[in-house]
């Protein structure tokens, strides 16, 4: 359940560093640093995660077939008759 939200936090933390890009930390103007693609890639790369967990999690199964339990039969005691 960890992983949809905490997910969503980091795109939110990677957007918010793609679209203000700060600069470079050396004192240039936003202006001077490009973007490059593979930022937004990454971006929609790690959107990914949280949206794949939120489908894994959301995928139960419980009405399929194949996800009924059906008990085996109870094994007989061994030794016979108890008395």
């Amino acid at each position: 359940m960890a992983t949809p939200g905490l997910g969503i936090l980091i795109v939110l933390v990677l957007l918010g560093r793609v679209l203000l890009q700060p600069g470079l930390g050396i004192g240039a103007p936003n202006e001077l640093v490009d973007i490059e693609p593979w930022a937004w890639l990454g971006v929609v790369l790690a959107a990914c995660i949280p949206a794949g967990a939120w489908l894994a999690l959301a995928d139960e199964r419980t009405d399929a077939p194949e996800s009924r339990y059906e008990p085996p039969p109870p094994r007989p005691v061994p030794g016979g008759s108890a008395s």
